[in-house]
């Protein structure tokens, strides 16, 4: 399949893997994992019972959800994307990255910019019950910290 495709993929009771595509990306399951890489910053992600891997790698403004109704979300982006970072879960922690600007940090949420520029694009992550993880990497092929 070429890479640059938009890719929606849907699972009802199955963990869901893919690596690498540069088009849109949509992943829906009621009762998997999902552990997905997208080289765009165009991501939706929803799982209801399981934990949810996602890497942005674009420095592009950032455009997506990911939300677990019940499992951990860690999500990694490159250092160079821009937008608004929007957390939140009901039973569990966040860890913001390592740089983040105007936040608004609460118990269960979290509300912060990513990236120098300013931009309208936004990520919004949320579990209800399970970690929240956010981090981020310099290059397209960084470590993530």
């Amino acid at each position: 399949m070429p890479e640059h495709l938009a890719l929606t993929l849907i699972s009802h009771n199955g963990d869901i893997q893919s690596k690498g595509t540069t088009g849109a990306l949509t992943v829906e399951t009621h009762n998997g994992d999902v552990d997905s890489s997208v080289a765009n910053s165009h991501a939706y992600v929803e799982t209801h019972n399981g934990e949810v891997e996602l890497t942005i790698r674009s420095n592009q403004e950032l455009n997506g959800r990911v939300i677990s109704h019940n499992g951990d979300i860690e999500v990694h982006v490159l250092d160079g994307a821009i937008g608004w970072l929007n957390a939140s879960t009901h039973n569990g922690h966040i860890s913001p990255p390592s740089s983040i600007h105007d936040a608004d940090i609460k118990r269960r949420s979290l509300r912060c910019r990513i990236g120098e520029q300013q931009s309208d694009g936004k990520l919004d992550v949320t579990t209800h019950n399970g970690d929240i993880t956010v981090r981020t990497s310099q290059g397209s092929q960084g470590k993530f910290k």
